[in-house]
């Protein structure tokens, strides 16, 4: 398949784990890419690994923001904003992507350039030398139905963004709702496909070395006990939907009976 795809990078201290990174999209099967990276006001050996691979490869390319520190959602929204193209997806600076990431997602993107479509995967989550600690973070995470039902996303955020592929239309959905707070980059996008009435494709097919480490962002929540911690902690839990639906409500309008109702079907899905 001979699409072009804009891979958008936010960087910050990330000099211990972004060349793996960046030689795992440089071993990608599917070749037709430009990697854009916004860097966020490093302070560590991250320019220079960025600058060492934009100098070696044509397609790696650093973008200059004259703001020097806008967070993570903010940091990924700005190049979505500045970059054109018709295939997007996001990348993390400390995971690993698998060879066939691009061109999976790619075959199962629907053929149809005016309707906002998303294609998400599973991911293999490791601990910080990649050693695998769950073959899918679906089935760690008790998900793995549940993640093949993207209406699910009203109730609950399900697709992390750096397991997305998605088109153009997605892209200018997501940039007509991107001023929402407290809606991370990845949310911005699945919940702005879903209220555009677009296509989200969920592949159950692990694309990604999830990598967790004492310096992520944002990490998983997968292990075994993960909802039995949950039930445990009853407040939490109500603390979190509650969000959850006041995002949703502003973002799509949802009635509280509708997120109840669909969030118990939810949870018989465990």
């Amino acid at each position: 398949m001979n699409k072009e795809v804009a891979i958008l990078m936010s960087t910050y201290n990330g000099e211990r784990f972004l060349a793996e990174q960046i030689e795992s999209l440089l071993a990608q099967t599917h070749v037709r890419w430009r990697l854009y990276i916004r860097d966020d006001g490093s302070t560590d050996g991250t320019l220079a690994i960025l600058r060492r691979y934009a100098a070696r490869d044509p397609r790696i390319l650093l973008c200059d923001d004259p703001k020097p520190h806008r967070g993570v959602r903010d940091s990924f929204l700005w190049l979505l904003r500045h970059v054109e193209e018709d295939r997007y997806m996001f990348c993390d600076q400390d995971d690993v992507w698998l060879p066939e990431k691009i061109a999976v997602s790619l075959v199962a993107l629907p053929p149809d350039e005016e309707t906002p479509a998303l294609v998400c995967t599973d991911l293999k989550v490791t601990d910080q030398d990649l050693n695998v600690t769950e073959e899918s973070m679906w089935r760690a995470n008790h998900t793995a139905d549940i993640a093949l039902r993207p209406e699910f996303l009203r109730v609950a955020a399900m697709y992390p963004g750096c397991t997305m592929l998605f088109n153009r239309a997605a892209r200018d959905a997501v940039l007509e709702n991107d001023r929402f707070p407290g809606i991370i980059h990845d949310q911005a996008v699945s919940l702005s496909v879903l209220k555009a009435g677009g296509s989200i494709i969920p592949l159950p097919q692990a694309t990604i070395l999830y990598r967790q480490h004492d310096g992520n962002a944002i990490g998983t929540a997968a292990s075994k006990g993960y909802v039995r911690r949950k039930l445990a902690s009853l407040a939490t839990v109500w603390r979190e939907n509650r969000k959850y639906y006041q995002t949703v409500h502003s973002f799509l309008g949802m009635p509280l009976r509708e997120f109840l109702t669909l969030k118990l079907r939810h949870l018989l899905k465990y």
